[in-house]
């Protein structure tokens, strides 16, 4: 019997009480962290302020100026030149995995904006993903909407970040005052490699893994299903060459990020072994990436402080280091928020 009259009409809003205690649990969590926005910035800060307080007590203003003044420029130079080489190998590493997708990927000349402009929010948000947030809304908005499409960006993380713990864990045995220093670090990286790969896998190669949905609880089953489809495009037996193409490129844009160090390390005299940074670099990086301190600002100076005094560098070089490193993109963030000014 039709329900057109309105008299049968009453106990629908019974049935769609959950819908709508959701909808309110959803809103309250939403308020809550709108609140704790600006207090986890606060702490940030303070975090940021409290480290580069701790490494400028150990390395006074005129000598990381007089280290930066005697820096070698043509070396510097050809450092800060590395960025663009970089740029046009992380345009092509995302444009490989973009090739997956039912759509055809986006032009060379709007990935390498979208890359760009991932630079400049990654120096003006108070987190160091804020870049790759820019980038898969780019990757969504040029696919009309499609959720795979962004998440080719978790993918190319990914596998940046499994290149990077490879780096680390191939450069130990070439650096062994680090090793030395910190006994663990090889288990810690070989955990970190496994977890890596694991993850990896998981996302070209865990179709049969499909079948464990059906023993997740019903309210993360969802959730899960939504992820899952996001990255369909990458599983099956021809993504093979995808994941080799990608990861090659991913070793080949770490190795840039490692002349890149050594390149200014030598700009500034400094008597470190160059293959010493395949581990460096990595660590650094890793202890940049925590989130508790703004893009990193006070972590960088103090873990290559710590690194680099047991090669007999001084505090001063050492944060010189970390604040010419810190300059190439923070130019870099520059030139992206001009380009994110004139783009449409």
């Amino acid at each position: 019997m039709s329900r057109d009259d309105g008299r049968d009409a009453a106990p629908e809003p019974v049935a769609n009480a959950p819908a709508a205690e959701h909808t309110g649990g959803a809103r309250l969590v939403a308020a809550v962290k709108a609140r704790r926005r600006p207090l986890l910035i606060a702490l940030k800060i303070l975090i940021s302020t409290a480290l580069l307080a701790w490494i400028l007590s150990r390395a006074a203003l005129g000598d990381i100026a007089v280290a930066m003044a005697g820096t070698f420029l043509p070396l510097l130079i050809a450092a800060y030149s590395l960025d663009i080489i970089g740029l046009l190998i992380g345009v092509a590493r995302w444009r490989v995995l973009l090739r997956t997708q039912a759509t055809p990927p986006p032009t060379w000349r709007f990935l390498a904006q979208s890359y760009m402009i991932a630079a400049f929010f990654n120096n003006l948000l108070p987190s160091t993903v804020g870049g790759d947030a820019s980038r898969a809304y780019d990757s969504y908005r040029a696919s009309g909407g499609s959720t795979q499409a962004a998440s080719s960006v978790v993918v190319d993380r990914l596998l940046g970040l499994l290149a990077l713990v490879l780096f680390a864990l191939v450069g130990l045995p070439f650096a062994s005052q680090v090793a030395e220093a910190m006994p663990d670090l090889g288990r810690w990286l070989e955990l970190g490699t496994l977890a890596m790969l694991g993850a990896v896998g998981l996302i070209f190669f865990g179709s049969r893994l499909v079948r464990l949905r059906a023993y997740l609880p019903a309210r993360v089953e969802p959730a899960i299903q939504q992820v899952w489809r996001a990255f369909a495009s990458y599983r099956g037996g021809g993504q093979w060459r995808t994941l080799v193409k990608a990861f090659g490129l991913s070793l080949l844009l770490q190795a840039n990020v490692v002349l890149y160090f050594v390149l200014i390390a030598k700009a500034l005299h400094l008597d470190v072994p160059a293959q010493s940074f395949f581990l460096i670099v990595p660590l650094a990086t890793f202890v940049t990436m925590l989130p508790v301190s703004i893009n990193g600002i006070g972590l960088r100076e103090n873990a290559l402080a710590v690194m680099l005094a047991w090669y007999g560098v001084g505090a001063a070089q050492a944060v010189a280091l970390a604040w010419l490193v810190y300059l190439g993109g923070l130019l870099t963030g520059v030139a992206g928020g001009i380009v994110y000014m004139l783009r449409r």
